[in-house]
């Protein structure tokens, strides 16, 4: 499930922000989920849809990078090859202290599903759909903090990712986004889990 809401900054700057509540096998699958498309397509696009009933997110749209050899774009491109993956211990802030490039993390754009949003302040709050690049290295970052955060032994409740005005944790321009695991003080749930997420 995944809840809108905004991030306000000294009264003059507010944020986009997705609440995202995740149990633990959830946190994997999803992580898994992001590996997969990165690594092996999607071929187009990748769809996953939220059924729950208080998620005001319906749908995670996995964009493939539209890189091809017939027309390939100026200056270097890279496909990934392999992902050296060990779980690690996470923090609330994941990567705050670390020499980590702002372009290299995270990117989530809330939109719709055409991603084609209009000018109306109607249009604007009914952006109900999450895109992100199949083959961004935050991506991969992302998908490995989701992986962590599902591990049995993992004492970590809650992640804030932020944008630069917070304790960056997303790319420039990107929505900035909040998990909460079961134990969490955002968790309103009973039990560790929700509805299944369906692809």
């Amino acid at each position: 499930m995944i809840r809108k809401a905004t991030h306000d900054y000294n009264s003059w700057y507010r944020a986009d922000a997705l609440w995202m509540e995740l149990g633990p096998r959830k946190c994997r699958e999803l992580g898994v989920f992001l590996l997969a498309c990165a690594f092996h397509g999607p071929g187009e696009r990748a769809t996953l849809t939220l059924d729950h009933p208080g998620s005001a997110i319906h749908r995670i749209v996995i964009e493939r990078d539209q890189s091809d050899l017939d027309d390939c774009p100026l200056g270097l491109s890279t496909v990934p090859l392999a992902l050296r993956y060990l779980p690690a211990e996470t923090r609330c802030h994941p990567w705050i202290g670390e020499d980590v490039s702002k372009y290299d993390l995270p990117r989530l754009a809330l939109s719709n599903a055409e991603d084609c949003v209009g000018a109306s302040v109607e249009d604007w709050h009914s952006r109900d759909t999450v895109w992100i690049s199949a083959r961004h290295p935050g991506t991969f970052r992302l998908a490995e903090l989701l992986l962590n955060a599902g591990c049995s032994w993992n004492a970590v409740r809650e992640y804030s990712l932020e944008g630069d005005a917070g304790y960056r944790g997303v790319a420039p321009m990107s929505a900035e986004l909040r998990i909460f695991l079961p134990g969490s003080d955002g968790w309103i749930h009973e039990g560790d889990d929700l509805t299944e997420i369906q692809g």
